[in-house]
């Protein structure tokens, strides 16, 4: 069939959108959430019976008159009942490795970013215990700690 920008639209900037939302976003992922897809594609697929079975019509791809009574080719179940079953069937099982795949990313995202904390964790106790250790004893006010010559005239510092 080709490209066509309706399909790209649909399905490849969803797609697009979900790999770049990913990194940045918290939402916790958990093997227990699966169901949740399921329970969707299983209304989807019941009304995708009773739009097949009501004699549906939509849009043509092929641009002819005689417009199709199903959604996707694959969902013909009038035409070809047995791709439609086989078609869902692998859907079942392409969930299950999709979401297989995003629990296992979402693990390794954890893990950096908890690496990442332990890191900057690490680096603010070194900089506190620097600032407070002092042969001069605790600085008091931010003009002793720019006097001390730890600090640029110009930086900004921030003394509780």
């Amino acid at each position: 069939m080709g490209f066509r920008f309706i399909d790209f639209a649909v399905h490849g900037v969803n797609l697009i959108y979900l790999v770049l939302d990913f990194p940045v976003c918290a939402i916790p992922i958990r093997l227990h959430h699966l169901w949740v897809s399921y329970v969707y594609g299983a209304i989807y697929v019941i009304f995708s019976v009773i739009y097949w079975a009501a004699g549906g019509k939509g849009w043509n791809p092929n641009g002819s008159d005689s417009e199709p009574n199903w959604i996707y080719p694959i969902l013909d179940y009038g035409g070809n009942p047995g791709l439609a079953v086989g078609s869902i069937l692998g859907i079942l099982v392409a969930l299950l490795l999709i979401h297989a795949l995003w629990l296992g990313l979402y693990k390794l995202k954890q893990k950096a970013w908890s690496k990442h904390k332990i890191r900057q964790h690490e680096q603010n106790l070194k900089a506190a215990n620097s600032f407070s250790a002092s042969s001069e004893g605790v600085w008091t006010s931010e003009k002793d700690y720019r006097d001390s010559g730890h600090v640029n005239q110009g930086a900004d510092v921030c003394v509780v």
